[in-house]
């Protein structure tokens, strides 16, 4: 984000934290839930909905607009296989509300003038050839590093995501030389209890005991002053998952902060914790604003969507977290 946007996101949270007055600052939004890749712990491609026909979702990025939005997390599914990515992304920026494009990045190269309009691209990386490989599909760690290059021409920014399973625990290293050689920034993600899409337990999760050393690792990692600054998630996000899968309840601040919305046009919390805040459908003609505060309504929940939960710690305005996202949004914009 600019500095203006630095400024109204800081109104927006003292807003949210001493008035209770909300603003979808960050729409997560899961633009269509197709998907040209099978990952072994996501099955979102196999929900069968009724998905937004482009001009709906036109119509809400206006009301985005005018609810002052100041970012949209473009996700999936794999955003990049809607027939109207273009279209949608253009509009967005048009509007001035900032891009980021979450992908695996297969299509990338294939849609290199899309970049013209993302400030940020949020790209799946999982370990070296044979672990990537592994967990995405053959081929996908070529395609990976393709669409890296793609970016490294680009106006856009690169950020990597990591999703730590059973695989890769003790990749993070390779992943942080990896990151420092691109300059870039990367997020670890904790795997899901249940497969993506699913309720099905997940058979990638990590031992606990191995899990917990390797973000012990991590925490050490962060204090470094040759890799440290090249991990998005700050201390204490990681101290917080470090008790995952049982973490505590903390504050949420979806419905003052941010919000998901689905590819049928749900208004949810968030991708990973959505089901007790499902709403009704979004339609431009009823009122957004009265849908996103009822988001509130279940304020305490475990969080392990790490983007998300560096937002609910900026709510409980903790210093730590505070200082290390700004820096990282300015990284990254």
């Amino acid at each position: 984000m600019t500095k203006k946007q630095n400024f109204q996101a800081m109104g927006a949270l003292l807003k949210a934290k001493f008035l209770a007055k909300g603003t979808p600052l960050l729409i997560n939004w899961a633009i269509t839930y197709k998907c040209n890749n099978q990952c072994l712990y996501c099955k979102i491609a196999e929900q069968k909905v009724e998905e937004l026909e482009t001009s709906q979702i036109i119509k809400l990025i206006d009301v985005l607009h005018k609810e002052n939005s100041l970012m949209i997390n473009f996700t999936g599914g794999e955003p990049l296989v809607h027939p109207d990515i273009d279209k949608i992304l253009q509009y967005t920026a048009e509007k001035g509300i900032s891009i980021i494009l979450n992908t695996n990045g297969i299509l990338l190269s294939e849609k290199e003038s899309l970049l013209d309009y993302v400030q940020t691209v949020k790209l799946s990386f999982d370990g070296p050839m044979e672990i990537h490989d592994k967990l995405r599909g053959k081929g996908t760690f070529v395609k990976a590093i393709q669409a890296i290059e793609t970016v490294e021409k680009s106006k856009a920014k690169l950020m990597l995501c990591t999703v730590l399973s059973q695989y890769n625990l003790d990749s993070i290293e390779y992943i942080l030389n990896a990151t420092k050689k691109l300059d870039s920034l990367v997020f670890f993600q904790p795997i899901t209890p249940e497969i993506l899409g699913s309720a099905q337990p997940n058979p990638l999760l990590p031992e606990i005991a191995k899990y917990r050393k390797a973000i012990d690792n991590l925490l050490e990692l962060k204090r470094s002053k040759s890799l440290g600054k090249y991990i998005a998630n700050s201390y204490t996000a990681l101290k917080y998952l470090y008790d995952w899968p049982n973490v505590r309840k903390i504050n949420c601040a979806a419905g003052l902060l941010f919000a998901h919305i689905s590819a049928d046009g749900y208004l949810m919390r968030c991708a990973r914790n959505a089901g007790p805040c499902r709403m009704e459908k979004l339609d431009p003609k009823h009122d957004f604003r009265e849908s996103f505060e009822m988001l509130r309504k279940q304020k305490k929940v475990p969080c392990y969507c790490t983007g998300m939960l560096e937002f609910n710690s900026l709510l409980e305005l903790n210093l730590e977290s505070s200082v290390n996202l700004l820096k990282k949004t300015e990284k990254i914009s």
